[in-house]
């Protein structure tokens, strides 16, 4: 893939700061090549569309969304793989 899409990450949180942070620093490992954004908001954001919808609608800059929930890690290689069979 020649040119990676914005991503926007949302990590679902209820405050927990040491599962945010296991999350983000998965993140951090990630080997894609395009622009991550992350964004964090309370857990029911990961059930709710209209909660989704009305908050990427304001802040989100990706034209693809992850959602992930606090304490998630994922493989350091996900974001690229995911994009590469989106595209």
């Amino acid at each position: 893939m020649t040119t990676w899409p914005p991503v926007t990450i949302l990590v679902c949180a209820a405050g927990a700061e040491p599962a945010v942070q296991k999350t983000l620093a998965s993140v951090d490992a990630s080997d894609y090549q395009g622009e991550l954004e992350i964004l964090t908001g309370p857990p029911q954001d990961a059930s709710s569309p209209a909660a989704i919808a009305n908050r990427l609608g304001t802040e989100a800059t990706g034209t693809h969304l992850l959602i992930l929930e606090a304490g998630t890690t994922r493989d350091p290689h996900c974001v690229r793989r995911l994009m590469e069979r989106a595209a």
